[in-house]
């Protein structure tokens, strides 16, 4: 019999703890200090290098958020439930390098920092499912018409390409703000509409204050750019969260993408903090 961490614990079963699943690598030195500077969060900075880590003035759900995100997503903190309230005031400048400054590969240093967690700040945490307040992305269109800036994605070489034309041609993915406009924009390129509202809904981008549960029904991958204006604060679909500037999140997925957002109670598979304390520092 198979144990699974998810919504239901079989007869019989118990729960593992998600640092007893398996064996992570490690770094080889270390320095984990609690930042004092008084710097807004918005401040915060983390840098994955081949061979090193460093996070500046970055609170403790974030980190954990970044620590088991997928590859290719981007991280969840609503997904991140539990823990004393620290875990998102308090922020740490972490230092952290490999043996011998020896490269490894994005998912390899973030199982490092995973373990860096469990044996500095003695993180203990849980698969789990809950039923949460979401938001369920659906078609604005009874045709099942999508919108001009959300388009079949199309092969392209953008091997040469700088920074501006990548934009242009929507290359990779990313963010920025056009000034002239008084707008962000968020544009990808070759993306599931799962990678395309994590990447938009965000904490580097909307920041929205759910999380996102894809219910399209729409396989295969695009190409997308959306502009709106961004409130102080968390996204929601409150009155006073909306920006005068221009469109809010919500009115730009239904005009420029053709999708919508719709608050919901939706099953959600989160990581549960059953065990953490405040680091020792060096």
């Amino acid at each position: 019999m198979t144990c699974r961490l998810l919504a239901v614990v079989l007869a019989g079963c118990s729960l593992v703890p998600l640092a007893a699943q398996t064996e992570k690598p490690a770094f080889d030195l270390t320095s984990v200090r609690r930042n004092v500077s008084g710097e807004p969060l918005y401040r915060a900075s983390l840098d994955f290098q081949p061979a090193r880590f460093a996070a500046t003035n970055t609170f403790l759900r974030r980190l954990i958020a970044e620590a088991h995100a997928e590859e290719g997503r981007e991280p969840i903190l609503d997904r991140i439930v539990g823990g004393p309230a620290w875990v998102d005031s308090a922020t740490f400048d972490i230092q952290a390098t490999t043996t011998d400054g020896r490269p490894v590969s994005r998912a390899a240093m973030k199982l490092m920092l995973q373990r860096l967690l469990e044996e500095r700040f003695g993180l203990r945490m849980r698969r789990e499912q809950r039923d949460l307040p979401a938001y369920a992305l659906l078609l604005n269109r009874t045709d099942g018409r999508l919108g001009p800036q959300l388009t079949p994605a199309e092969a392209k070489d953008c091997s040469d390409l700088a920074l501006d034309e990548a934009r242009a041609r929507r290359c990779g993915w990313g963010v920025y703000f056009d000034k002239e406009a008084q707008l962000t924009v968020a544009y990808g390129s070759n993306a599931d509409l799962t990678a395309l509202v994590e990447h938009v809904a965000g904490p580097a981008v909307a920041n929205l204050d759910r999380p996102v549960v894809d219910q399209t029904g729409i396989t295969g991958r695009f190409d997308y750019e959306v502009r709106f204006s961004i409130p102080a604060g968390r996204v929601s679909t409150s009155p006073v969260a909306a920006a005068p500037a221009g469109p809010s999140l919500f009115t730009a997925l239904r005009e420029q993408l053709g999708l919508k957002l719709e608050p919901v109670t939706a099953p959600i598979d989160v990581l549960v903090i059953d065990a953490v304390h405040q680091p020792t520092e060096n």
